[in-house]
């Protein structure tokens, strides 16, 4: 009965052993006709004529690939990447992965199959891109905190930094969450700049004013008629001044016309011949020689 036992036993482990001859590595090998055949490595396809223990592997052609070991005849064709649908164009180098379709700059997938590409999201002035999109995710905006800021609509562009004015420089403008801070250099500034040249135009305009107000109250004065008590002076100079030049003419000898005054009568004439005037108010006056011998008949 023991024997029997033992050599049921060694029965068992001759068909163990056996069965363990016969199976193949699923990676690199595999099986027919209870052989164990090599593979072709990554890269590469087999070709019709290839025998089970030295296959005969030719290279995958231009945009195909192979990732794993295999004993096909033909490689994998690489993905068609459209640019009409977002995609970059991509350049297949390796033949021993697939290529994946990249969306373009600023795109993302709009599924989880990524059949085509959507545009990422912009982000407002005030708002920042956190984080910022890729191929596979949109663009996240997010409001600038305070003492930073946006000015940009962006699907990349984030909340800047209030820039800190240097030595020297003031901050005449504050920033807020769409404007940095306006740093100009200490001295003068703008409002007072403003307040000068509006007091020089005041200053400028009110001078004007003054001359031309002095100038159209002189030009009044000089219309204003004279006092009466200035005609008498200056009748009293215009006398003078005539006598000095040897002729005082009478006020009554101004009341006569050119032509209306009276003339000397005629026929009254001296022994000479010459003929006599007479001033006016005043009789006839005779000759030298006439008046003595009237004198002398009287």
């Amino acid at each position: 009965m023991f024997l029997l036992r033992m050599i049921v036993l060694l029965i068992c482990i001759c068909v163990t052993c056996t069965a363990a001859q016969f199976h193949c590595d699923p990676l690199t090998e595999y099986e027919i006709d209870d052989r164990c055949c090599l593979k072709c490595g990554p890269g590469t396809h087999m070709t019709t004529s290839a025998s089970c223990e030295d296959p005969d592997c030719v290279e995958c052609a231009e945009n195909e690939y192979q990732e794993t070991y295999t004993y096909a005849t033909r490689c994998k064709r690489q993905p068609y990447c459209d640019p009409n649908r977002n995609f970059r164009t991509s350049i297949h180098s390796s033949k021993n992965t697939r290529a994946v379709c990249m969306c373009e700059l600023g795109f993302h997938c709009s599924s989880d199959e990524c059949l085509t590409c959507v545009p990422h999201t912009a982000c407002e002035p005030g708002f920042g891109a956190q984080p910022k999109g890729n191929h596979s995710q949109d663009t996240v905006c997010e409001k600038c905190l305070h003492g930073t800021f946006s000015n940009e609509n962006s699907w990349d562009g984030v909340c800047h930094k209030w820039t800190t004015c240097e030595e020297g420089y003031d901050v005449v403008e504050k920033g807020s969450d769409v404007l940095d801070n306006k740093c100009e250099k200490a001295g003068i500034s703008t409002a007072m700049i403003i307040i000068l040249l509006v007091f020089m135009v005041v200053s400028v305009l009110t001078a004007v004013a003054v001359f031309f107000l002095c100038r159209r109250k002189k030009l009044q004065a000089k219309m204003k008629p004279q006092h009466c008590v200035e005609a008498p002076v200056a009748e009293k100079e215009q006398l003078q001044s005539e006598a000095q030049n040897g002729g005082i003419t009478s006020p009554e000898e101004d009341q006569y016309e050119d032509g209306d005054k009276p003339s000397s009568p005629e026929g009254v004439r001296t022994e000479n011949g010459n003929l006599v005037t007479q001033e006016d108010g005043k009789s006839d006056i005779l000759s030298w020689p006439e008046s003595q011998t009237t004198e002398a008949t009287v």
